[in-house]
């Protein structure tokens, strides 16, 4: 099951270390929510009821739902005063960046 999640992963490569710490924090960041995501064994958790009602998540049909709501519970901890109406829109653009940014 590890594998198979792991194939989820554009940044996590099962490694001890993040390779991107203190080299980029954006990657840096992305590595540890896929950690994470596989820590949990791919099952959601988080901030779901939000996760739903205020992103579209349908738009990312290749990355797993649990891996978004991990990302999108660790970006709300930094968006408190983000009005819930520009969830969509601005998590959307780290999704965008996460996708564009992965090691290739």
């Amino acid at each position: 099951m590890k594998k198979e999640l792991l194939n989820n992963c554009l940044y996590f490569k099962d490694e001890r270390e993040n390779p991107y710490e203190f080299k980029d924090d954006f990657k840096e960041w992305c590595w540890d929510m896929e950690r994470v995501y596989l820590k949990h064994n791919g099952k959601l958790f988080g901030e779901i009821e939000y996760f739903e009602q205020f992103f579209d998540y349908s738009k990312y049909p290749n990355i797993p739902k649990a891996l978004l709501c991990t990302m999108f519970t660790s970006w709300l901890k930094y968006s408190d005063y983000t009005p819930h109406e520009r969830y969509n829109e601005l998590f959307s653009k780290i999704v965008d960046r996460y996708l564009a940014n992965a090691p290739r």
